[in-house]
């Protein structure tokens, strides 16, 4: 980081003292943060928590010309209670400068760049663990009309050394974008390289997305080539109502590449995915079905990826329900259901969702949801049902707003989602009820 950091300020300062004129500066700040306070009660006491996070930018627009504008972003966060290990933190986010023929910006933390370089997780938004482990800062050196450059900062090379740094160039030629990059694979002598080219092809009637890939990976201590030949579209046969989607894959050694993002993966395949909606009245229904050719396997496969019916009566009473398998070509593959229905006459609203994992047999339900709403401004009362093969529970939620940012919150029950996902399924019944009461003070600025 220090070295990219200290290369940074040497530019600014260079091309500072090198301008003719008098130099001046003028200051912009802006911020934006939150603040959260909780006073808990439960079954083991009383905890408080807190957090305060502020987020401040500043803008420094100098003169002469020769260096147009600086600035810097902070982060501050302040945090206690359960679960807090560092009270009190403070960090330099970026800083940057802009000419009339060059910008610069040092990041102190990782930035998307590439699938093919720049990992990313995109089930959970975040950067592949091998990149954010191996890589912590980015330096980005913009050409206008000529070529991006960043240099990814490797943890374990030093602060010193700049042959372990990942290096990517970029360009926009329309309507590709062109991406070359080259590391160090593991602190070896070996280094990974590659170009990734993406874009739309034009035919017309037909606009596909064009993704290429070509490089050199180290395989069990060789050199082997990788690569990925992706063409996808979306042809409206009739518009609205049937569409087609297809998609055109080839690659070969992919799973070599050190950080690549979830969404790259070894395949070679055609496939169409075929939509029909439509829309009868207030009832919507809808066909998605996927015909493939695995090349690898040499087998088909269709997987029926929905087939449901959606009906609303005004917003007052909706109904959905939707049967999907994996591949209907596999005839131990069962087709799974699911279904909701939501009835709303305010303040009171009433829903319930269910799943099955085999449409045959729908005594043996994978869950079952039920729950009952009302909103009487400034006061809120949830309360919710479940069932799974082999238990039920219940819970109460309640909130009173006191003023805008304070609220006055409790919870009573023996089913909690605790994996977020919006259902009471496995691993969400309690053995025993549990309970809490929560003073909350949260604002934002």
């Amino acid at each position: 980081m220090k070295k990219f950091f200290v290369s940074l300020l040497l530019a600014v300062a260079l091309f500072a003292f090198a301008a003719e004129a008098t130099f001046s500066i003028g200051t912009k700040l802006a911020f934006t943060g939150s603040v959260r306070f909780e006073l808990k009660a439960y079954p083991k006491g009383v905890d408080a928590t807190g957090s305060y996070s502020l987020d401040a930018a500043v803008s420094i627009p100098l003169s002469p010309k020769s260096v147009t504008a600086a600035g810097a972003e902070f982060g501050l966060n302040y945090g206690f209670g359960a679960g807090t290990s560092i009270p009190v933190s403070f960090s330099l986010k970026s800083i940057y400068f802009e000419t009339d023929f060059f910008k610069a910006k040092w990041y102190n933390y990782l930035i998307m760049v590439s699938d093919f370089f720049t990992g990313k997780d995109y089930d959970t938004d975040s950067f592949v663990g091998s990149f954010a482990n191996d890589f912590s800062d980015v330096l980005e050196l913009k050409f206008p009309n000529i070529v991006d450059v960043y240099f990814v900062d490797k943890k374990s090379e030093g602060q010193v050394s700049w042959f372990s740094d990942m290096v990517l160039l970029k360009r926009a030629i329309d309507p590709f974008t062109i991406i070359l990059g080259l590391y160090n694979t593991g602190d070896t002598s070996a280094y990974e390289f590659g170009a990734h080219v993406a874009g739309e092809v034009n035919f017309g009637f037909f606009k596909p997305t064009l993704r290429l890939f070509g490089g050199m990976v180290e395989d069990a201590g060789n050199m082997v080539p990788a690569y990925e030949f992706r063409l996808t579209g979306s042809l409206a046969l009739i518009p609205n109502v049937l569409t087609v989607e297809p998609t055109i894959l080839f690659t070969d050694k992919l799973a070599k590449l050190d950080y690549k993002s979830t969404n790259v993966s070894d395949g070679k395949y055609v496939q169409a995915r075929v939509t029909f909606t439509d829309k009868w009245g207030v009832v919507i229904p809808k066909f998605v079905v996927t015909t493939k050719y695995d090349f690898t396997t040499e087998k088909v496969s269709i997987p029926l990826d929905e087939a449901s019916i959606a009906a609303d009566f005004g917003g007052m009473f909706a109904l959905f329900a939707k049967v999907t398998n994996a591949d209907i070509m596999v005839p131990t593959n069962t087709y799974k259901l699911y279904s909701e229905a939501k009835l709303a006459i305010n303040p009171v609203i009433l829903s319930g969702k269910a799943s099955w994992n085999d449409l045959t047999k729908l005594d043996q339900f994978a869950y079952i949801n039920a729950k009952a709403s009302v909103n009487l401004t400034p006061l809120y009362i949830e309360g919710n049902l479940g069932w799974i093969q082999n238990a039920n529970g219940y819970n109460v939620f309640a909130k009173y707003n006191l003023s805008q940012n304070v609220s006055l919150e409790g919870f009573y029950g023996t089913i909690k989602d605790n994996n977020s996902n919006g259902v009471y399924d496995t691993g969400d019944y309690l053995p025993d009820p549990d309970w809490n009461v929560k003073l909350v003070y949260n604002a934002k600025f």
